[in-house]
């Protein structure tokens, strides 16, 4: 194994060396089983692993990739400036439903497959994911759920997002998560897009709600990258065949 990963691996899991391999037992805060943490770490590895055979190849063979160049290039500057809002500067006024469905539209705007309608927000108000709005206006706090909503309905069945809402009021306020949520997905998005090169999570917590959380930030994270990706394959030609 890398020693480049070796030295921050050691801090949430134990090495066997003979077997260049991980064992798969933390050792986050002395206790044992916070998967997430060992599953970044590895996924960290098998980013930089396809990152340096990439270069190598191009190095060796002596070869330009225009075509995985230009792809790089083109995932990496649609979401380059994305940043979700800070909770403090999502709108307090009072966003009428076409107002509010137009500031997530737009603030989502970069992530591929991630979208959110009136009739959709009007479902998640009847299935009490968020409080009914007041004069049919809806407040910071509810366009903050929402916009967490959008991203991570795409990888989570309505019936579980209102488990995991349900957790998060019973532990923390909606501000807390929102920032967390925030910050765990900007740092995800950037690395998996290769626009940064490290990832650090933003608490190294072993809590059930944090450890759900981040799971779920990287499955929404993976989902968008692969939309994405699918998306421009699309465009480069590639399809499915045709039916005769």
């Amino acid at each position: 194994m890398s020693r480049v990963f070796e030295k921050p691996m050691k801090k949430f899991c134990k090495f066997d060396k003979n077997t260049d391999g991980i064992g798969l037992v933390g050792r986050h805060n002395g206790q044992k089983g916070d998967f997430s943490v060992i599953f970044l770490v590895i996924w960290e590895k098998m980013c930089y692993d396809r990152s340096r055979k990439r270069a190598d190849d191009c190095k060796g063979k002596g070869r330009e990739r225009p075509m995985e160049e230009r792809f790089e290039k083109q995932m990496q500057e649609a979401i380059a400036c994305f940043k979700l809002p800070e909770y403090d500067t999502i709108p307090d006024v009072g966003l009428f439903l076409e107002q509010t469905t137009k500031y997530i539209s737009g603030v989502l705007a970069p992530l591929s497959g991630v979208t959110i309608t009136g009739s959709m927000i009007a479902n998640y108000v009847k299935k009490k994911l968020i409080e009914n709005p007041v004069k049919k206006q809806y407040s910071r706090e509810q366009i903050a759920y929402l916009i967490f909503i959008a991203i991570a309905k795409s990888v989570l069945s309505l019936e579980d997002l209102q488990v995991l809402i349900e957790m998060q009021r019973r532990t923390y306020s909606a501000k807390v998560a929102y920032v967390y949520f925030c910050k765990e997905f900007e740092k995800l998005l950037f690395y998996t897009y290769g626009i940064s090169t490290n990832y650090e999570m933003v608490w190294v917590e072993n809590s059930i709600p944090k450890t759900i959380l981040r799971n779920t930030v990287i499955a929404a994270v993976n989902k968008v990258y692969l939309d994405h990706s699918i998306s421009l394959l699309r465009e480069e030609g590639f399809s499915s065949p045709k039916k005769d």
